[in-house]
């Protein structure tokens, strides 16, 4: 059975002929669209978006999770204190990284920073261009790259950027080295609303 589309509409008319004679009728025709179907595709199709949509977000709180437990497995605390004490002179400090105090002198608001174009990424991290306010003493605004682990990150790679910050803030001021200006390190360990 075919489905009769607007363009079908119109006047009709129909002959019946027999031996008695000929009887002609008109009739109007009025084909409306069926848009059940639309609506059917429509329906289906956004929900279709609304469960992809609910997958990624819950997908990117997962890791987000995963990422906290792990933070709070280290101790945010202990993180930050260090333990000189288990410091051995005779390994390399990149071993032994997490046991070096975090100095909160470094410790620069995440407000007073505001980030821009992505300018490189690597295994664990990115780097973005940013902006940083007052971070350099007489300089109102200073450019700066900031350096970040990727939202995919695994407790691996969190752990890597945090030791290269601690190695970082222990190593100080060099001509020829990238100098670390400040750290956001505040929501290490994100807190449930």
């Amino acid at each position: 059975m075919k489905l009769l589309g607007s363009d079908e509409s119109g006047t009709y008319q129909c002959e019946a002929r027999n031996r008695g004679g000929l009887d002609v009728k008109w009739t109007t025709l009025a084909v409306e669209e069926d848009s059940s179907i639309i609506l059917q595709i429509f329906f289906i199709a956004a929900m279709v978006a609304v469960v992809v949509l609910l997958g990624c977000l819950a997908d990117k709180k997962y890791k987000e999770y995963r990422l906290k437990v792990y933070l709070e497995s280290l101790g945010e605390k202990e993180w930050r204190s260090g333990d000189v004490e288990k410091i051995n002179p005779e390994l390399g400090l990149e071993d032994q990284a997490n046991y070096l105090p975090y100095d909160s002198k470094w410790e620069f608001p995440r407000t007073k920073l505001h980030l821009g174009m992505q300018l490189g990424s690597g295994a664990f991290g990115r780097v973005l261009k940013g902006e940083a306010e007052d971070i350099v003493p007489g300089e109102k605004k200073t450019t700066v790259a900031v350096k970040m682990v990727k939202a995919t990150a695994d407790k691996s790679h969190v752990k890597a950027l945090m030791s290269e910050l601690k190695i970082m803030v222990h190593l100080g001021q060099h001509v020829n080295v990238v100098n670390l200006l400040g750290a956001c390190t505040e929501n290490l360990v994100k807190k449930s609303e």
